[in-house]
Protein backbone atom coordinates (compact mmCIF):
# COMPACT_ATOMS: atom_id res chain seq x y z
CA UNK A 1 0.00 0.00 0.00
CA UNK A 2 2.95 2.53 0.81
CA UNK A 3 4.74 1.51 -2.49
CA UNK A 4 1.72 2.08 -4.20
CA UNK A 5 1.30 5.35 -2.82
CA UNK A 6 5.04 6.64 -3.10
CA UNK A 7 4.96 6.24 0.98
CA UNK A 8 6.09 4.89 3.86
CA UNK A 9 3.85 2.57 6.25
CA UNK A 10 4.17 4.67 8.46
CA UNK A 11 2.77 7.51 6.33
CA UNK A 12 -0.03 5.50 5.38
CA UNK A 13 -1.22 4.09 8.81
CA UNK A 14 -0.92 8.19 9.70
CA UNK A 15 -2.95 9.23 7.27
CA UNK A 16 -5.85 6.50 7.45
CA UNK A 17 -6.12 7.23 10.82
CA UNK A 18 -6.71 10.92 10.38
CA UNK A 19 -9.47 9.57 7.75
CA UNK A 20 -11.53 7.73 10.17
CA UNK A 21 -14.98 9.35 11.34
CA UNK A 22 -14.06 10.93 14.60
CA UNK A 23 -10.18 10.96 14.64
CA UNK A 24 -8.87 14.25 15.10
CA UNK A 25 -5.55 13.34 16.34
CA UNK A 26 -4.17 10.33 16.57
CA UNK A 27 -1.25 9.76 18.95
CA UNK A 28 2.28 9.18 17.34
CA UNK A 29 5.76 9.49 19.03
CA UNK A 30 8.82 9.77 17.25
CA UNK A 31 12.24 9.00 18.48
CA UNK A 32 14.66 10.90 15.57
CA UNK A 33 14.39 14.03 13.00
CA UNK A 34 13.23 11.23 10.16
CA UNK A 35 10.29 9.90 12.52
CA UNK A 36 9.06 13.37 12.99
CA UNK A 37 9.25 14.37 9.30
CA UNK A 38 7.68 10.92 8.24
CA UNK A 39 4.48 11.98 10.80
CA UNK A 40 4.38 15.53 9.73
CA UNK A 41 4.18 14.56 6.07
CA UNK A 42 1.50 11.75 7.14
CA UNK A 43 -0.99 14.89 7.57
CA UNK A 44 -0.48 15.75 3.69
CA UNK A 45 -0.77 12.40 2.36
CA UNK A 46 -4.96 11.94 1.09
CA UNK A 47 -5.78 8.38 0.44
CA UNK A 48 -8.83 7.55 -2.19
CA UNK A 49 -11.69 5.92 -1.17
CA UNK A 50 -10.21 2.43 -2.36
CA UNK A 51 -7.15 2.55 -0.28
CA UNK A 52 -9.13 3.68 2.96
CA UNK A 53 -11.81 0.78 2.30
CA UNK A 54 -9.00 -2.04 2.01
CA UNK A 55 -7.44 -1.14 5.04
CA UNK A 56 -10.49 -0.65 6.66
CA UNK A 57 -10.74 -4.57 5.92
CA UNK A 58 -7.19 -5.41 7.04
CA UNK A 59 -7.97 -3.66 10.27
CA UNK A 60 -10.90 -5.80 11.10
CA UNK A 61 -9.79 -9.08 11.22
CA UNK A 62 -9.73 -10.98 14.06
CA UNK A 63 -7.57 -13.35 15.73
CA UNK A 64 -8.30 -16.30 17.12
CA UNK A 65 -7.78 -17.82 20.87
CA UNK A 66 -5.80 -20.06 19.57
CA UNK A 67 -3.11 -17.66 17.82
CA UNK A 68 -3.18 -15.49 21.07
CA UNK A 69 -2.17 -18.61 23.22
CA UNK A 70 0.71 -19.09 20.92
Amino acid sequence: MANAHGSTPARVAVAWLLAQPGITAPIASATNERQLADLVEAAKLKLDADSIEKLNEVSEQKVGASALAG
